[in-house]
């Protein structure tokens, strides 16, 4: 596990959401690197979000631009450090000066790492990373068709949904909670698989704080374009994977956070908690469910097709 220092924030009684967005490296054969599969969230109340659009908005449009994505802007800063002509006359960053990328990014972090008058951040994220080829080695025959492991995504998923219920726990939070995912990262197919799965165990329901009170199903999907806080997960998720394809490469040995970027520094003032799983914390969480397989499907009703309460 990897944390990156904050503070917990206090009981609340309102209705937590929390935010997914995911990336991947793709092989290089000039650059061979493990493949690794990061899933980032930031969690908040719905009286948080709420004031983080509207600060989120006001720093895109005072920079021009309709929407952020962490990938774009990082290929568009490279351009400007190689003082590269190759950046498209229709980009938002065309003309960008070094200073300004980092600067833009700096104020980004901010509105992510306010306080409450309490002086507690009011956000908190976990991160979950998969190496590809551990988990293709690791897994059980049993499990290639499970739906808590039907993709590298899917796992990561119920891995940090399973540390935001044991935080949820740990401040006393009994209420329901609310998940939403973004768009682009292509599984809503498996999501909603998931999701109807857990509905239906009346275990996986309760553990997991599921609730349709609010909406038709216990989790949205929606466009990053179109909701800042998947454009902050999508971040998170970028300096986590960053950080992790690093420690990979010096071996597995601690890192001084100075020696990481300092865009990650900037950017984990509240909590950033991760997870890397390897091949021994695959094997344990691969048991863990074989064995709730085991003891609990088997007593299952018949599964239901839609969510209901």
């Amino acid at each position: 596990m990897h944390c990156i220092g904050g503070m917990l924030w206090e009981n609340e009684l309102t209705v937590i959401t929390a935010y997914f967005d995911a990336t991947y490296n793709h092989y290089n054969a000039k650059d061979p690197k493990p493949i690794v599969h990061t899933l980032a969230s930031y969690v908040g109340t719905d009286e948080t979000w709420g004031k983080f659009r509207r600060e989120w908005q006001r720093k895109l449009s005072k920079a021009e631009l309709d929407y952020f994505h962490m990938t774009d802007f990082e290929y568009a800063r490279s351009q400007a450090i190689a003082g590269s002509e190759k950046l498209s006359s229709k980009s938002p960053y065309k003309g960008w000066s070094v200073d300004k990328f980092d600067s833009f990014l700096s104020r980004l972090h901010k509105v992510i790492n306010l306080k409450k008058k309490n002086g507690v951040y009011r956000l908190r994220s976990f991160a979950s990373d998969i190496i590809q080829a551990d988990f293709d080695e690791t897994i059980p025959d049993e499990l290639k068709n499970d739906v808590q492991c039907c993709s590298y995504y899917i796992f990561n998923v119920v891995q940090i949904m399973k540390a935001i219920r044991f935080w949820a726990d740990g401040k006393n939070y009994r209420s329901s909670i609310h998940y939403t995912f973004s768009a682009g990262d292509r599984e809503d197919g498996n999501i909603e698989r998931l999701f109807l799965d857990m509905w239906n165990d009346p275990n996986a329901k309760r553990f997991f704080r599921l609730s349709t009170e609010q909406t038709p199903k216990p989790y949205s999907i929606k466009k990053m374009k179109e909701e800042p806080a998947l454009q902050a997960a999508d971040i998170a998720a970028y300096e986590m994977h960053k950080a992790v394809l690093e420690w990979i490469s010096r071996g597995y040995v601690d890192i001084p956070k100075k020696e990481l970027r300092k865009a990650l520094s900037s950017l984990a003032k509240t909590d950033h908690a991760g997870w890397t799983y390897r091949k021994k914390e695959l094997l344990e969480s691969f048991d863990e469910i074989v064995q709730h397989n085991r003891h609990y499907r088997p007593r299952l009703p018949t599964r239901k097709k839609k969510f209901s309460n």
